[in-house]
C-alpha cells in the first residue's frame, strides 16, 4: 500500500487528475454536440476519478437533457453539497423540478440560483415558465418583462410575455409583444402575424359575445313579459310571440358560433355521435328517408362528442331544409386504414346554389329566404377544431358534404390555449475552463 507522501502516491494522484481532466474535456465535447447520453458516461468516469463538483454538475445537466429527472436531481444535489457557494446545481435542480411538475419548488430553486450569482436573465426566464405553468400569471408576466428589459433582442422573451398577456385577455399588450417579435425574428414573421390576427378575432369575439348576451337577455325578458300579457291560450299562436321566439333561437345560434369553449376530448364511436345527431333532428327528418351506410371496421375517434354532434346536427338540418317535404339522406362512414375517418352526408335536395361551393361555410352566408347562414359555419369550425376538414360538392340529385376527421384529434391551437415557447434547453451549454471548472451557460431564449 502506498504512503500518501511517496512518489508513487503523488504519481497516482497526478494520473487521476489527468484522467479526470481528460474525461471532463471529452464529456463537454460530447455535450456541445448534444450527445448527452455519451457525455453522461464520461462525467460518470470523471466522478469515479474524483473530479467532484464539475463531473457531478455536468452529469446532472446531461441527465436533465435526457429526461432522467430523478438522477438529475440526485447529481445536482450532490454537486450543491460539494460546492455550497456555486449556483449552477440549483439552476439544474430548478429545470428538473419544473419538468417534473414541481413548479413552486422550481421557482424557489431559480430564485436561489439568482441570489447566488447565476445569470439573472436566464434564471428569470425559467422562473417565469415555472410560474406560468403553475397558473401564476402576474409573477410570470413580471419575470418575462424583466427578461425583455435585460435582453431586448430576445424574441422568445417577448413571445412568452405576449402569451401571458393572451391568457390574461390583455389583447393590446399581447399584440404589441408579438409585433416586437416580428422585428426581432423575421424568419417566423408569418407565425407572429397569424397570432396577431387571431388576437384580433378573440378580442372582437369577446366583445360580440358580451354585447350579444345582453341583447339576448333583454329579448328574453321582453318575450316573457309579452307572453304573460296574452289573455287566452289561443293567443299563444300570436305572431309577435312567434317572432320573438325565433329571434331568440337565432341569437343563441349566433352566439354559439363565436363561443370558443375548450374541447373535452375522449374516445368515441363516430357512429354513436351520428345517431345522436339523427335523433335530435328526428322532427326535421319526419318526411325524409334516412339511409345509414356505416363502415364495419371504423375505429374510435379521440374527439369532443358534443362539438361534433352539434356539427353533424347542423349538416343534417341543412340537408333536411334543402329537401323540403321529401327526399333521401344517406350517411356514410369510411376508413381506409389511414389516420382519418371519412363521414359523408348526401341529400337529394337539388344541389348547392353557390359559386364557389365553399361559400356555404362562410359566416352568415345563405341561399334560402329566412336562413341564418350559421349552421354550416359552425360545423366547419367544429371540424377544424378537431384538425379535420369539411368540403361540399354537387351530385346528380343533390349535394354531398364530406367530413374528414383524424383518429387522434388534438385540441385546436386556440388563442386561449397558446403555450409558452419551449424552454430552449438546447441553449444551455457546458464549457470546460482552466484546470477543472465546468461552467453552465444559458442564452435565456435569445
Amino acid at each position: 500500500m502506498l504512503n500518501s507522501n511517496t512518489p508513487g502516491a503523488l504519481l497516482s494522484r497526478t494520473s487521476r487528475r489527468s484522467g479526470a481532466k481528460e474525461a471532463l474535456e471529452k464529456a463537454c465535447h460530447l455535450a456541445a454536440g448534444r450527445q448527452y447520453t455519451q457525455a453522461a458516461q464520461y462525467f460518470e468516469k470523471a466522478t469515479a476519478l474524483k473530479a467532484g463538483f464539475d463531473a457531478l454538475c455536468g452529469k446532472a445537466l446531461c441527465m436533465y437533457k435526457t429526461g432522467r429527472l430523478n438522477e438529475a436531481l440526485d447529481a445536482a444535489g450532490q454537486a450543491a453539497a460539494a460546492e455550497p457557494s456555486r449556483p449552477e446545481p440549483h439552476f439544474v435542480i430548478g429545470l428538473a423540478q419544473k419538468d417534473a411538475g414541481q413548479y413552486s419548488q422550481a421557482a424557489q430553486s431559480f430564485e436561489r440560483a439568482m441570489r447566488m450569482g447565476y445569470e439573472r436573465a436566464a434564471a428569470l426566464y425559467q422562473r417565469g415558465a415555472a410560474n406560468f405553468l403553475a397558473g401564476r400569471l402576474e409573477p410570470a408576466g413580471a419575470d418575462f418583462e424583466e427578461v425583455a428589459r435585460l435582453r431586448p433582442a430576445s424574441a422568445a422573451a417577448f413571445y412568452n410575455l405576449g402569451v401571458v398577456h393572451i391568457h390574461r385577455s390583455s389583447w393590446k399588450e399581447a399584440a404589441r409583444c408579438l409585433s416586437r417579435c416580428v422585428r426581432l425574428d423575421p424568419s417566423s414573421a408569418e407565425h407572429y402575424h397569424e397570432m396577431i390576427f387571431r388576437i384580433g378575432q378573440a378580442q372582437a369575439g369577446e366583445e360580440f359575445h358580451f354585447r350579444g348576451h345582453r341583447i339576448k337577455n333583454m329579448l328574453a325578458l321582453l318575450a316573457d313579459t309579452y307572453c304573460r300579457s296574452l289573455k287566452s291560450v289561443e293567443d299563444s299562436e300570436d305572431e309577435v310571440a312567434g317572432r320573438l321566439a325565433r329571434t331568440l333561437a337565432e341569437m343563441s345560434e349566433l352566439l354559439s358560433c363565436v363561443r370558443r369553449d375548450p374541447l373535452e376530448l375522449d374516445l368515441w364511436d363516430v357512429h354513436d355521435i351520428i345517431e345522436m345527431a339523427l335523433l335530435r333532428a328526428a322532427e326535421a327528418l319526419a318526411t325524409v328517408e334516412v339511409q345509414k351506410v356505416f363502415g364495419a371496421d371504423v375505429p374510435g375517434l379521440i374527439c369532443d362528442a358534443e362539438s361534433l354532434n352539434e356539427a353533424f346536427l347542423n349538416i343534417i338540418l341543412n340537408a333536411a331544409e334543402a329537401m323540403g317535404q321529401g327526399g333521401t339522406l344517406t350517411v356514410r362512414t369510411r376508413w381506409d386504414g389511414g389516420s382519418s375517418v371519412r363521414v359523408e352526408f348526401e341529400d337529394t335536395g337539388g344541389g348547392i346554389r353557390a359559386e364557389p361551393l365553399e361559400k356555404v361555410f362562410q359566416f352568415a352566408f345563405t341561399t334560402r329566404a329566412g336562413g341564418t347562414g350559421l349552421g354550416l359555419c359552425q360545423a366547419k369550425r367544429a371540424v377544424e377544431e378537431h384538425r379535420g376538414a369539411i368540403s361540399a360538392r354537387n351530385v346528380a340529385r343533390g349535394a354531398i358534404l364530406v367530413v374528414e376527421l383524424p383518429l387522434a384529434a388534438a385540441a385546436a391551437e386556440r388563442i386561449q390555449e397558446t403555450g409558452l415557447r419551449p424552454d430552449l434547453s438546447d441553449d444551455i451549454s457546458l464549457f470546460f475552463e482552466g484546470e477543472s471548472d465546468v461552467r453552465i451557460e444559458t442564452s435565456a431564449g435569445s
